[in-house]
């Protein structure tokens, strides 16, 4: 059995899978809205450190991520008659 204070240490690769999806919206000829969404897993793990006292199994929570964006699209002509104001 170890001692107390003693270091582990571990490495390893873990695989999962992503999906998502998003939608955009031209609302006038310059504005445009966004949605995106996505969802990671990566799954989880038994480490055993030690024999059956020292054995845990890590969970690897889902990972959700949303986002919302706000576009303006802007030309290169309408930049250069900003720049010249």
């Amino acid at each position: 059995m170890p001692a107390l204070g003693a270091t582990f240490s571990d490495s390893q690769t873990h695989t999962g899978y992503t999906i998502g999806g998003g939608l955009e919206y031209l609302f006038t000829p310059n504005w445009s809205a966004k949605g995106e969404y996505m969802f990671t897993s990566l799954g989880g793990e038994t480490y055993n450190l030690g024999g059956d006292l020292l054995r845990f199994r890590h969970h690897r929570l889902p990972h959700h991520q949303g986002r919302r964006e706000l576009s303006l699209q802007v030309s290169s002509r309408e930049l250069r008659r900003v720049g010249k104001a």
